[in-house]
């Protein structure tokens, strides 16, 4: 208990500050694992897929010592499940190490599902009531809003290299890619995809699964600010560039866990300020020249000749009438 008791934490639901994390065990380690219990409070088990014995003196699983091993061939069930998508049998890749079977004392938990078992194992059911586990899995304790917990009966999966170790090494990545999967965060950025240079833009990001009590950490690829890059809620400033300028901003999500992160990329473009007077929207917000809130109160002689037809370069610096800088009009002549 004193070195496995984080476990218990480590699978607990987020709202009891765990982290919902998978278990993945194998070998002797299952029948040790189930068996583990706080010698100052028998509430508290590591049994995870076995019931808790309704005689407090007894323990869950049987011993590894205590049973004989497995006789092929063997018991398949839940073809549906993730765990189980493997092609072909798994006799000949379990029979290896000090357990090579799981034997529970009082039963298997009703939510526990057994995908492979032994039907003849020979201490069904003198010892055990069995069935005689060599591929179970399920939630902890039953609870769905905890982390899934998997078992894989032999000592070394790869021993040798049939088609059955595959099947069996193919279990265990396929419980390790469901469990992952399951708790993955899925970070949602909201970024502006145009940008003018040395103008400031709102963004925002918002994150689902994991464990929650998520950390953020904004960075760009071409430079500019953040207000504070280490919140959801930020504001960019955006570099100062003298033609359009691809970037890609960036947050990584962290969850309370720490040992989960994910990220989202929002590639945007950065324009030039609007150079008035050239004729172009060169920050490509579909205004040109006077006609951009950016050129406001100012003239210009070569947007004033492209307009009226005017050559008199005098006209370009104000208005004829006195009246301070304003759209050049016939009026002005």
């Amino acid at each position: 208990w004193n070195t496995h008791s984080e476990l218990l934490t480590w699978n607990d639901t987020e709202a009891n500050g765990g982290c919902s994390g998978s278990i993945w065990a194998g070998c002797k380690a299952v029948s040790e694992l189930e068996n583990i219990v706080n010698p100052n409070n028998s509430n508290e088990r590591l049994n995870f897929l076995m019931k808790t014995p309704a005689n407090a003196g007894d323990y869950p699983a049987i011993w590894a010592d205590d049973h004989n091993d497995a006789s092929p061939p063997y018991n398949y069930d839940h073809f549906d499940h993730p765990i189980m998508q493997f092609l072909g049998g798994v006799e000949g890749a379990h029979e290896n190490g000090a357990e090579e079977v799981y034997l529970p004392n009082d039963g298997w938990r009703p939510s526990t599902l057994i995908g492979v078992w032994d039907p003849t194992q020979n201490n069904v059911p003198s010892i055990s009531p069995g069935p005689a586990g060599i591929i179970v899995f399920g939630p902890a304790f039953g609870d769905e809003s905890r982390g899934y917990i998997c078992y894989e009966a032999g000592h070394k999966l790869n021993k040798n290299y049939g088609p059955e170790n595959i099947a069996a090494i193919r279990a265990f990545f396929n419980f390790s890619l469901m469990a992952a999967a399951g708790k993955a965060i899925e970070p949602l950025s909201v970024v502006p995809k145009s940008q003018e240079s040395g103008k400031t833009y709102s963004l925002s990001a918002s994150a689902t699964g994991g464990s929650g009590n998520y950390q953020f950490e904004w960075s760009s690829s071409c430079g500019g600010t953040f207000s504070n890059s280490q919140s959801a809620n930020t504001s960019f400033t955006a570099p100062e560039v003298t033609q359009p300028t691809e970037c890609v901003i960036t947050v990584v999500v962290t969850d309370g866990c720490g040992t989960r992160t994910a990220f989202d990329n929002v590639t945007v473009t950065i324009y030039p300020p609007e150079i008035c007077g050239n004729g172009l929207d060169d920050d490509n917000d579909g205004l040109t020249d006077c006609d951009d809130p950016d050129c406001s109160g100012v003239l210009y002689a070569e947007s004033v000749v492209a307009s009226t037809g005017v050559t008199n370069p005098a006209y370009a610096t104000g208005s004829a009438d006195n009246t301070g800088a304003e759209l050049y009009d016939t009026g002005d002549q």
